[in-house]
Parts: structure tokens; C-alpha cells; sequence
């Protein structure tokens, strides 16, 4: 089972929920103009207002309202699988793939309005981060990654302890820390933009879904069937919350880690105001 679809939504989109949760805490919910379809992954800007999402059905679509009006952009028609964006929603990045075929990667500079192939090897992408700058980014396959530090115009193979495929990857809001789950059900961090990895603390096996702080450092981690966990130093030790034993699938982070919001699979949605 793959894990944390939504909880691919990069951390600027929580960074705005976070402001309007303190004032009312999210009691009204909108549906969108955007067509009915399975959407496998949502990216956000930090202000709410620039918004994309993909899908594994070859549609991207993007939104400069904050959702009221969407747009399908000139994406070429692809297994869609996480898209990534830049804190003020200029610059996103998508990865693609499929069961049977491996996919590309493909920016955009301009919300969207076009886009082009990194010219990266087709590989199994699981996933992909970015800093707010959207100049650092990682790009998780089934095998391992590929990271750069010039907005994609460049990758290089990162240096992994590990084999197996990356199923989701947050990233701080400077870039310099990136925490990825791994399959088996683990964590591997880099505190050097991507370059190098290493398998972070003891967690209970699982899938997981994580999501960060800004600066790294804080981390929270959901155990489908299991609890809550939370990490203050980077993933190097977690503690366990009273969170309940639950089908646990996405989790979100506000910009300092205090404001926590997690969603169960098929079921409800939990807040915690106090990491």
C-alpha cells in the first residue's frame, strides 16, 4: 500500500490553512470548480493563492484564485504521480509514472502556464519536494534519487542507503533538509540538500506519511494502524503522541511545527495545536 497521497501537499500549502485555523479553525468547506477526477497529488503557494494538482489520468490542472476558477495547463498528457511548488507558486515540478511504464520530470516557471521535460531518465517517480525558492529539489523513483540545486536544470544521482523505492519526501523551507519514507516502511534523512542519506530513528513499522517543519527540524509521522509520532530533532529520536490507534494516511504541518492536522483513511480528520 502506497502511502500519504495527500500527504504529498507540499508544507507552503499548510502555512496559509495554519493562519485561517487559528481564527476559525477550517469550520466552512467550498467545493471547487475543478473536474471530478482522481487526483493523486495537490501543491500549493504559501499565501493559498496558486494552486496545482495532477493526475495519474494525464490531466494537470492549475488554479490563480485560490481554487475558485481552475485551468488545465498545456502539461503533456502523463501517468501523473506528485507535484511539488515554490513558496510563491511560480515554479512547480512534477513527476510522473505508471504500473507499467516509467515516467519523466517536468518544471514549469510560470504557475503552470507551460512546461518542460528535465530531460531526466524515465524512471518509477514516487515523489518530489522543493524549497520555497523552488531551487532545491528532490525526486524519489523506485530505486532510489536524484536531486538539484539549480531548479532542476541539473540532477545527480544521490548517494542512498537504500535499494528499494522512495514512497514520499518533505523538504525544509531553505532546502537543506529532506526526509523521505522509504520502502520497507522507513525513514532515511539528508541534511545536505540531497546528496547523501542516512536511515533516521526507530519508528514503528508501517506505512507512514510525514510532514515538516520549516526548518527541518520538526517532524510529524502517521502509522497506518498504528499512532501519531513526532520527531523535535530532525527524525534522529520520535516519541510517540496520544493520538489513537487509527488507519493513519496524510499529515500537515504548520510553518513552526506547532499546528498539526491528520487525516485517517475512509474516516475523520484530527487537529493538535500543540505539536
Amino acid at each position: 500500500m502506497r502511502c500519504a497521497r495527500i500527504g504529498r501537499v507540499v508544507f507552503p500549502v499548510f502555512l496559509e490553512l495554519c493562519c485561517a485555523a487559528s481564527r476559525v479553525f477550517a469550520q466552512t468547506w467550498t467545493l471547487t470548480s475543478a473536474p471530478h477526477n482522481v487526483w493523486n497529488s495537490i501543491a500549493s503557494s504559501a499565501d493559498g493563492s496558486k494552486l496545482v494538482v495532477v493526475s495519474p489520468v494525464g490531466h494537470v490542472f492549475v488554479s490563480a484564485d485560490a481554487g475558485v476558477t481552475w485551468t488545465k495547463s498545456d502539461a503533456p498528457s502523463r501517468n501523473w504521480n506528485s507535484v511539488a511548488s515554490s513558496a510563491d507558486g511560480s515554479r512547480l515540478t512534477a513527476v510522473a509514472t505508471s504500473l507499467s511504464s516509467p515516467g519523466p520530470i517536468y518544471s514549469s516557471t510560470n504557475s503552470g502556464a507551460t512546461w518542460v521535460s528535465n530531460n531526466l531518465p524515465s524512471r518509477v517517480w514516487q515523489a518530489v519536494a522543493s524549497s520555497a525558492d523552488g531551487g532545491k529539489l528532490v525526486a524519489g523513483c523506485g530505486s532510489g534519487a536524484y536531486y538539484s540545486t539549480n531548479f532542476g536544470a541539473a540532477w545527480s544521482t544521490s548517494s542512498v542507503p537504500f535499494d528499494l523505492g522512495i514512497r514520499q519526501i518533505v523538504a525544509s523551507a531553505v532546502g537543506d533538509r529532506f526526509v523521505a519514507v522509504v520502502s520497507p516502511p522507513y525513514f532515511c534523512s539528508s541534511t545536505d540538500s540531497g546528496a547523501n542519506w542516512a536511515a533516521t530513528g526507530a519508528i514503528p513499522i508501517g506505512n507512514h506519511c510525514v510532514a515538516s517543519s520549516a526548518d527541518g527540524m520538526k517532524l510529524v509521522a502517521g502509522v497506518y494502524g498504528d499512532s501519531i509520532y513526532v520527531s523535535t530533532n530532525a527524525g534522529a529520536t520520535w516519541t510517540g503522541t496520544p493520538a489513537p490507534s487509527l488507519l493513519w494516511w496524510s499529515v500537515a504541518s504548520s510553518a513552526d511545527g506547532s499546528k498539526l492536522v491528520a487525516g485517517v483513511w475512509g474516516g475523520a480528520i484530527y487537529i493538535s495545536t500543540n505539536s
